[in-house]
């Protein structure tokens, strides 16, 4: 399903693995980011992030619960991925967010607060300060409606 203007899918397959093997995907990605955020007036490294999670379903299942993948991303405040952790939806958010998080420790010396929805409260909202150096702060829902509200630092 590549666009009719790429080589051979089996080409760009092996290159994309090869890229993600070595890190040659990490390392563009790093270039990029840098440039984009100098480019706005921004410091290199970020002090501020937001973790989010998205669950997709694999199979169908009724309910809330859904068998399939789940995957958590960390953004700087210009929408940047700063990290991204891939696993299977059967778990909560504050047990498997810990993962997405540890990744990034020592990569933004000037990392100091990462925002999070109600979904990461409890032991690594807790912990956080102790295990990574970082405050967390958990924006809540104000009411049980259904309506779009956007939430502030969220």
């Amino acid at each position: 399903m590549l666009p009719l203007d790429f080589p051979d899918y089996r080409l760009v397959h092996y290159y994309f693995r090869k890229w993600s093997r070595d890190g040659t995907i990490e390392e563009i990605h790093e270039v990029l980011r840098t440039k984009l955020r100098l480019k706005r007036g921004r410091n290199i490294s970020s002090s501020v992030g937001m973790i989010d999670s998205q669950s997709v379903k694999t199979t169908r299942v009724g309910g809330k619960r859904l068998k399939g993948r789940k995957r958590h991303i960390i953004t700087d405040t210009q929408g940047f991925l700063l990290a991204v952790k891939i696993h299977s939806a059967n778990t909560h958010d504050s047990q498997e967010g810990i993962d997405v998080i540890r990744t990034m420790r020592g990569q933004y010396e000037r990392m100091q607060k990462i925002y999070a929805d109600g979904g990461y409260r409890g032991e690594l909202a807790e912990n956080m300060k102790n295990k990574f150096g970082w405050d967390m702060e958990i924006t809540l829902k104000s009411d049980k409606t259904t309506d779009f509200k956007p939430l502030p630092k969220r």
